[in-house]
């Protein structure tokens, strides 16, 4: 009985503790705003709940928060604060307002409550109340959240108040150290004064050590207050000229000069700067006495406000339980009494493997069984009260609206849907809904669906597998146990030229050409056997008797037990890629026979261009030495006798004799850096060009050359070979800045595209960078030879060492601006 009266009262219950809450929730915010706000519209908050009391829960709860608003702005904002008494007249009269709005808003009509029309309004109803009771819920949490929050700020002001006054006691406290320090100094001082003895200056000398601390932190804890610190100064004044007074007569008394020691304590001006300074640390002391008054109360007003908050916080926890219990007590009633409704078919349901669930027509799930549970991955407390179609994001062809007008026609329906389960699966399902009408006419859907997602997602494998085996251009040969042809792909047919009729039941040696030996079938057979792939390639013979290649894969495939049941050949025709490769084949032996005989022609030629230079470095020589050494006897012995114009012949004879000689030195200097061997190893170049540069200086003495050698450079290289082409870069400089007064040749490093590069740059006349092809060839010269002597060899040189390792040499150039050349020795190498 007791339960009964309970159970009728939960939707009063839970309308009046709404209430509360709500006021308790509008006064925490009102609260946590009330450093924003201020005095300004207090009632203003408190408009909201009685309007929303009355608007969802009727008169009395509009009633409700009309009074519990206005005693909570009475007491809690309205000043003075925590008290029921009025300071300021018009705050009554908005308050009695207040109580005349909210009693009008509460009385202005009347809610009524009314059963559903349809099924499909108890649930929006049931969802609203849903909606409506997270909604208060959320409220509740947030404005907890909130009450915390103002409690930890009110409990930072009350510390911050309880500081102040301990901040206080201590101003208190010094300025009393002070004066008790001041008084330890004139009592020492006065004892050593009439005794003389020195031992009575200990008290003195401490209190004068102690004194400078004590004025620094008195300072220090007065720093917040301007007339405090006027005192401070009035004070650390007086200190300083005490301490002073104090220390003459200590002076004078150790002087022996007692009359001017008495005379100076019969003066009083010891009596009168310590009255001063008992005055002034009085004051300081008074002030801090008036401070901590209002201090006190500062901090016990905080205190009480902290107290309060922590009471307002307790007590919307307290109604929050209440409502959540009401609320759990209303819905434990509620499931009880759909579990009832379906007992009768609960039996039966839950032994069904597939998902079962009734709901109302139009309405939410009101049963779910344990199939549904297990396919769907929804709980029975989850699905229950939730629409199917939204949940379960039931589609369906011909719309979800569709479906229900078959229902209500013909009573069932039958078909595939898609859905989703709770981890965000894509099910299908084959889906039957039956509609049952009980007695009074309610409407009830009964659907049952079966999950035939992989049977649907196996279909279609089964037809993109096929359809891919169709279409591929490879032959596809399935077979049973027994090796018989239970299938082949049109790419068979295309390949051998046997249909499909005509293969299916035939071994695969139909196609057998003759041209392996049983051993060779042997070992295939006996790898699949084992269960294992094989790979190879046949020879076999087309229907029309022709023959071809083909690469094959041959698979065995088990069944559950492990048993072989088929097996697959993959096949690819190769013939054409084998004739391929004996053509190439047969080239490559081709241009073997062909790279063989040009390499012996071209070492013959060598060695047939080797034979020709020794004979011209031997045979040429010889007449050019009697040329030149004809044409000096002649001008030693009858140079008497020719005229200026025939001794220059004759000179001009033995120039021409001589660079033809070093001519043929520039060839065959050519020609054993092309064809020497290279021995590499790691070199220090700065050293090397110090070595070049320090014989060039010997040979041209009268020059003013400045050389300039980056340090550390090394590299990876031939020395006897580099050497020869840094002598020839080295020289060249030299040569062409012959010009200049002041020359200057550099040696050094820089990058090109990542990789390093060596140069040699100098200021002399340059060249025309249109010529720069010209630059590197035998005997190619950009400038006359009677300005610059030479043979033209040089740069090909050094041009044939750079590419002897790898390398690569350039020029950059102007006119006039002189010349930079660099070079490389191989990608990375330095």
């Amino acid at each position: 009985m007791n339960r009964e009266k309970l159970l009728k009262a939960l939707p009063a219950i839970e309308r009046y503790a709404s209430t509360v809450l709500a006021v308790v929730c509008t006064l925490g915010l009102r609260l946590v705003l009330d450093p924003v706000l201020g005095d300004r519209a207090p009632f203003m908050f408190f408009i909201l709940p009685i309007w929303v009391a009355k608007r969802l829960w009727g008169r009395g709860p509009g009633l409700l928060a009309t009074l519990l608003g206005g005693i909570s702005v009475w007491y809690f904002i309205l000043e003075p604060g925590f008290s029921f008494a009025v300071k300021n007249r018009a705050d009554a009269f908005n308050l009695a307002g207040y109580f005349v709005i909210g009693v009008g808003i509460s009385f202005l009509g009347q809610v009524t409550t009314r059963p559903p029309a349809s099924l499909a309004e108890d649930g929006k109803s049931s969802k609203f109340r849903v909606v409506r009771q997270t909604a208060v819920l959320a409220a509740a949490v947030l404005i907890l959240a909130g009450m915390g929050l103002l409690l930890l700020r009110d409990f930072r002001r009350t510390q911050d108040a309880e500081g102040w006054v301990i901040h206080t006691y201590q101003v208190i406290n010094s300025a009393e150290s002070l004066r008790s320090l001041m008084v330890d100094a004139e009592a020492g001082q006065r004892d050593f004064l009439m005794t003389g003895d020195e031992r009575f200056l200990a008290p003195y000398n401490s209190a004068v050590a102690a004194l400078p601390r004590n004025l620094d932190e008195l300072k220090g804890l007065t720093s917040d207050n301007p007339a405090q610190q006027a005192r401070w100064n009035q004070i650390n004044g007086i200190v300083d000229m005490r301490l002073a007074m104090l220390e003459r007569g200590i002076e004078m008394r150790k002087a022996s000069e007692v009359e001017q020691v008495n005379a100076a304590l019969r003066s009083g001006q010891a009596e009168q700067s310590m009255n001063k300074l008992r005055s002034t640390l009085d004051a300081v002391m008074r002030e801090e006495r008036r401070l901590l008054v209002g201090r006190r109360a500062e901090t016990e007003l905080r205190a009480s406000r902290g107290r309060w908050v922590l009471g307002l916080g307790s007590t919307v926890l307290i109604i929050l339980l209440v409502f959540a219990s009401v609320v759990i007590e209303r819905e434990t009633v509620r499931r009880e009494e759909i579990a009832q409704a379906l007992r009768r078919h609960a039996d039966l349901l839950e032994q069904a493997h597939d998902s079962l669930f009734t709901w109302p027509l139009g309405g939410a799930i009101d049963y779910w069984s344990r199939g549904a549970e297990t396919l769907y991955g929804y709980s029975r407390e989850e699905a229950v009260g939730r629409s199917s179609h939204e949940f379960l994001q039931t589609s369906h062809p011909l719309g979800m609206a569709q479906v229900d007008f078959m229902l209500e026609r013909e009573g069932q329906w039958k078909g595939e849907l898609t859905q989703s389960t709770k981890d965000g699966r894509k099910l299908i399902v084959e889906g039957l809904w039956k509609l049952a009408v009980d007695a009074k006419g309610n409407k009830t859907v009964l659907e049952a669906n079966r999950d035939i997602t992989e049977h649907k997602r196996a279909e279609a494998e089964n037809l993109l597998l096929a359809t891919a085996i169709e279409q591929a251009a490879e032959s596809v040969v399935i077979t049973d146990r027994d090796a018989k042809i239970q299938y082949a792909n049109p790419a068979f047919t295309r390949t051998t030229g046997y249909t499909h009729v005509e293969a299916l039941g035939q071994n695969p040696r139909l196609l057998k050409s003759g041209q392996h030996d049983a051993q060779f079938y042997q070992e295939l057979w006996a790898t699949l056997a084992a269960g294992k792939l094989w790979r190879g390639e046949f020879t076999n013979r087309r229907k029309d008797g022709t023959l071809y290649m083909e690469e094959a894969t041959v698979a065995p495939v088990r069944d559950a037990s492990g048993e072989i049941t088929n097996y697959i050949a993959i096949k690819s025709d190769i013939t054409e890629r084998k004739r391929g490769e004996e053509e190439v084949r047969l080239l490559n032996v081709e241009l073997e026979q062909r790279v063989r005989a040009r390499t012996e022609e071209l070492e013959t030629a060598n060695r047939e261009l080797e034979a020709f230079a020794h004979s011209v470095s031997h045979d040429l020589r010889a007449p050019l030495r009697g040329i030149d050494g004809w044409s000096l006897a002649l001008l030693e012995d009858c140079g008497e006798h020719l005229d200026a114009q025939g001794q220059k012949y004759l000179e001009r004879v033995r120039s021409e004799a001589q660079r033809m000689g070093r001519l043929i030195d520039d060839l065959l200097h050519l020609s054993r850096v092309s064809r020497a061997e290279l021995v590499p190893s790691t070199i220090d170049l700065t050293a090397l060009a110090e070595t070049i540069i320090a014989r060039l200086k010997e040979a041209h003495p009268g020059r003013c050359i400045e050389f300039v050698v980056a340090p550390q450079l090394q590299c990876t290289g031939d020395a006897r070979l580099l050497e020869i082409a840094l002598t020839n870069l080295l020289d060249n400089a030299v040569k062409f800045t012959g010009p200049r007064a002041a020359a200057r040749i550099e040696f050094g490093t820089t990058e090109c595209e990542g990789n390093p590069a060596f140069f040699v740059g100098d200021n002399g006349v340059g060249f025309d960078m249109a010529h720069a092809g010209m630059l590197f060839g035998p005997f190619q010269r950009l400038h006359k030879a009677s300005e610059f002597p030479g043979t033209g060899i040089g740069l090909a040189t050094v041009q044939r060492v750079i590419h002897r390792h790898g390398g690569h040499i350039w020029a950059e150039a102007q006119a006039g601006a002189g010349a930079k050349l660099y070079f490389t020795l191989g990608a990375g190498k330095r």
